[in-house]
């Protein structure tokens, strides 16, 4: 992690194996990154709202957790006044249509399914994040 780093990224995931691959990849390929885990939605939601730089702001939610799941986290932030623009991405294993609909229609940025090698991390979370940037850098 960068002392300078200018954009956060929050993870929310319960798994520390794929916590690991995720700040493995970023690290990998932005260094202007931090990237923050949260253990919950309410641990998230608490971080958003003493951040200095909401604006470099980025989400990435895990489906699966064990109280609130990554889509009603979604609704959560998307009802901040603070954080509704901010990109959120749903980071799952899980392919079942009903679970990505369900992401879209709780106005996902993207739904990403884990992957199994580093290499694909790294790829997959290099051009979320890139996408993420963009969304939250065009005049």
């Amino acid at each position: 992690m960068t002392p300078n780093a200018e954009w956060t990224v929050y993870l929310v995931d319960d798994d520390d194996d794929d916590v690991l691959f995720f700040e493995m990849a970023v690290n990998q390929t932005h260094s202007d990154c931090i990237v923050s885990r949260c253990v919950n939605g309410k641990d998230l939601i608490s971080m958003l709202g003493k951040t200095q730089k909401i604006e470099t702001s980025l989400i990435f939610l895990d489906l699966t957790l064990p109280s609130l799941n990554g889509i009603e986290i979604l609704r959560q932030v998307r009802a901040l006044a603070l954080a509704w623009h901010l990109p959120v991405f749903i980071l799952s294993g899980s392919h079942s249509p009903n679970d990505i609909v369900q992401a879209y229609q709780a106005s996902v940025t993207g739904y990403l399914l884990k992957p199994a090698f580093q290499d694909q991390w790294t790829y997959i979370l290099d051009r979320a994040i890139h996408f993420a940037k963009k969304l939250l850098t065009k005049s």
